[in-house]
């Protein structure tokens, strides 16, 4: 699995999506030293990494990332239009790629960071309502003296 890490790594610099492992450790928010020890197999590469990889890289197919099965880049499926017309001029042979799973990473990706956001507002929420209590028992205390 690590080796099948190294390849989707390497194709990703490739293909000018990121620059160094560095790059892409920080685009997975993770440490470079994380990344380092995930290619070299220092560290096991879990089911949640893959969905961070692929939610950050859905270009790359996460089954393949874990099994080594199908292929490494997901299918693309390609809408051909011969002719459309945009503000009264004609554009013929317009060719747009939809990848329907990019959608779909993009969404999980923003669950999860709106799901770090609500952690911390919990926490947040937790730690006023105890300096609350303090200072409510804290004038009780004034007010019995």
């Amino acid at each position: 699995m690590n080796q099948r890490l190294r390849q989707a790594v390497d194709l990703l610099k490739d293909q000018r999506k990121v620059r160094s492992d560095a790059e892409c450790a920080t685009i997975l928010g993770i440490d470079k030293g994380d990344l380092s020890r995930f290619l070299s197999g220092k560290r096991p590469i879990t089911q949640r990494f893959v969905g961070t990889f692929t939610a950050c890289f859905p270009q790359i197919d996460g089954n393949w990332l874990l099994t080594g099965e199908g292929e490494m880049m997901k299918k693309t499926s390609t809408a051909s239009d011969h002719s459309v017309s945009i503000a009264g001029e004609e554009i013929r042979e317009n060719t747009i790629q939809v990848n329907a799973d990019n959608t779909i990473a993009m969404l999980v990706a923003e669950v999860a960071a709106q799901r770090r956001v609500t952690e911390k507002v919990i926490e947040q929420n937790s730690m006023l309502l105890d300096m609350l209590g303090l200072k409510v028992q804290n004038s009780e205390d004034a007010d019995d003296n």
